[in-house]
């Protein structure tokens, strides 16, 4: 009887070992490099507070690990506009602007809309063969693209995308290794954005104590000449009607006296129009609407200019500052009407909603150019949106040449629920 049997030769076995070994150390040697890179990737990522210095790391990096032939950054701004912020690569087969202009509105793009929706990696194999692929400037020659989405606080902040133009070419392992280097570059770009905001925060509170500093000089040298010009000149005077010499006759005296007299109530006169012209106490006795209805009257008094005051929903309580701060409003837009609008009469709205005080004057004057509104003082319109601003509210101005001027402002105010519980 013969026997066979089979047998593995030598040659052949150590052929497999030496192959196997070869792989495994080319495993390693990869292994290694991309966690050298992803290391030295975290450190520049972290270092930096500039949303273009991390996008061009990113990119830099991304090159050492995968080889894309071109790649960009993508991120979803304030505006929900997605806009390319950094780029590497294109100059070989396109113009580089072309992709560095491209922005995309996903609420309009359902590809992208999608690709935000999912919060996951997106490879498309073969853009020819992807129906719900389009082709976008300066790309039209990809074949290959992924996307990895930049999550920060469950939020997609943008996008990194990377192409090839041939197709099938990159990898699981290839997108794999763009979602490690993604997750450390959304928090490096999430951080740069509140950086960002807190910096923006302190250049308008910067900005604001210096415009409430502008506001109270202004007031201040208004005060002081209204005490120059107007007091100090009737304090000279009755100086000089109660000074009297050795000599002076009985009736010469009797009539310095009646003339100081004269001259006291002058005085006292222009001291309750001036304490009244800077606030009212029946604005903080009897609220908004009496102090409204008594200055139009007293305004149409002085200027001749009729005003109509239309009022709704003033019912409710308005807290004291923002009554204030509507009361200032109206007072310094009829002041600006008898200044310059050249007209004899005028329209303020006052009206409260749940939310909101609304403050509105209009006239059909002269009005003035829009663009003109941050250098004209001597409308007082910058004191006039800080007090707006203060009170949290917003303050539109609409005017043009012979065309009339509307101002309204729109307070904030608390809900009625919450006044209840402040007054218990």
């Amino acid at each position: 009887m013969e026997s066979s049997s089979t047998s593995t030769s030598p040659l052949s076995s150590g052929a497999a070992s030496v192959e196997a070994l070869r792989q495994a150390l080319a495993a390693e040697r990869r292994a290694r490099q991309v966690a050298e890179v992803l290391h030295a990737s975290h450190i520049a990522l972290s270092r930096s507070l500039d949303p273009q210095v991390v996008t061009t790391t990113l990119l830099a990096h991304m090159a050492q690990l995968v080889p894309y032939d071109s790649a960009c950054v993508m991120l979803l701004e304030g505006d929900e506009m997605l806009r390319v912020r950094a780029t590497r690569g294109y100059e070989a087969f396109t113009d580089p602007a072309q992709v560095a202009a491209l922005s995309i509105n996903p609420a309009e793009d359902a590809f992208f809309q999608q690709l935000i929706a999912r919060r996951r990696s997106f490879v498309v194999l073969d853009t020819s063969r992807t129906a719900s692929w389009r082709p976008r400037p300066g790309l039209e020659r990809v074949r290959n693209w992924f996307a990895v989405p930049l999550v920060a606080g469950e939020e997609v902040i943008g996008f990194f995308c990377a192409d090839k133009t041939v197709p099938a070419f990159f990898t699981p392992e290839h997108v794999n290794t763009a979602e490690l280097l993604a997750i450390p570059a959304a928090i490096a770009l999430q951080n740069a954005r509140l950086f960002a905001q807190v910096q923006a925060g302190q250049a308008r509170l910067q900005a604001l104590s210096e415009r409430l500093v502008a506001v109270q000089e202004a007031e201040r040298a208004h005060l002081a000449r209204e005490l120059h010009d107007e007091i100090g000149q009737m304090l000279t005077g009755l100086s000089l009607a109660l000074t009297v010499g050795p000599r002076t006759s009985p009736e010469t005296l009797r009539e310095r006296m009646i003339q100081a007299q004269r001259q006291v109530n002058q005085l006292t006169a222009q001291v309750r129009a001036l304490s009244l012209n800077l606030r009212p106490a029946m604005l903080d006795d009897l609220g908004l609407l009496p102090a409204l209805f008594w200055f139009t009257r007293r305004y149409t008094d002085q200027t001749g200019i009729q005003v109509q005051l239309q009022h709704a929903g003033l019912d409710r309580p308005i807290p004291r500052a923002v009554a204030s701060t509507a009361y200032r409003v109206v007072q310094e837009a009829l002041t600006n009407v008898a200044r310059h609008a050249g007209v004899d009469h005028a329209r303020a709205q006052v009206w409260a909603t749940d939310d909101m005080l609304a403050v509105q004057v209009v006239d059909e004057g002269r009005g003035f150019e829009a663009n003109e509104l941050p250098a004209s003082d001597s409308l007082g319109l910058a004191g006039m949106a800080e007090r707006v601003r203060l009170a949290g509210g917003t303050l539109t101005i609409e005017t043009a040449p012979n065309a009339g001027t509307r101002i309204l402002a729109e307070l904030p105010l608390p809900t009625l629920e919450e006044s209840d519980r402040c007054d218990h």
